[in-house]
């Protein structure tokens, strides 16, 4: 879902950020909302970093990239997360997939009563992260709404780490 391109603001990093940034996970999403059949405006695209606010504000300061999404409302995303933690009691307060939710309750779902999601994970969406996204769909499924979300991840890429091996032995 990206072109490939280097992004201009990577150009102006050093070394410390570009490894920051290389260790986040990103999420790239895209959104058709509908209202029964009929498109409602154009296709959505957003994209996500894990990693707490601090961390974002580290790499890229007030500055964020207008195509990079971060909770609007962080006081409320702070109570949105707490609960946030997976069957190994890790917590997963600020994955992309829990940012993308967050924002799309807070900017998305009232604009439609369907919605086709397209989502793109470098990293392997964790089972309680897939877990967070089918209780979404069951709140839209009792509120009378229909989300169909595909996710691309590729199952054996859990850390960066783990995808530059895979990439240093084709």
């Amino acid at each position: 879902m990206h072109n490939g391109d280097v992004f201009p603001f990577f150009q102006n990093f050093n070394r410390r950020l570009k490894d920051k940034f290389k260790g986040s996970n990103k999420l790239l999403v895209e959104m058709q909302i509908y209202f029964d059949d009929n498109p409602i405006g154009q296709i959505i695209k957003e994209r996500y970093l894990s990693g707490e606010q601090k961390k974002i504000k580290q790499i890229f300061g007030n500055n964020l990239p207008e195509f990079f999404r971060e909770p609007l409302n962080y006081a409320n995303y702070d109570i949105f997360k707490t609960k946030a933690i997976d069957i190994n009691g890790r917590t997963r307060l600020d994955d992309t997939e829990l940012k993308f939710i967050f924002n799309f309750l807070e900017e998305h779902w009232n604009k439609g009563n369907r919605f086709v999601i397209n989502m793109e994970s470098t990293l392997y969406t964790c089972t309680s992260c897939q877990s967070y996204l089918v209780y979404l769909k069951e709140l839209a499924r009792q509120e009378g709404k229909i989300i169909d979300i595909t996710v691309i991840s590729h199952k054996g890429a859990t850390s960066t780490n783990e995808i530059e091996t895979a990439i240093e032995n084709l």
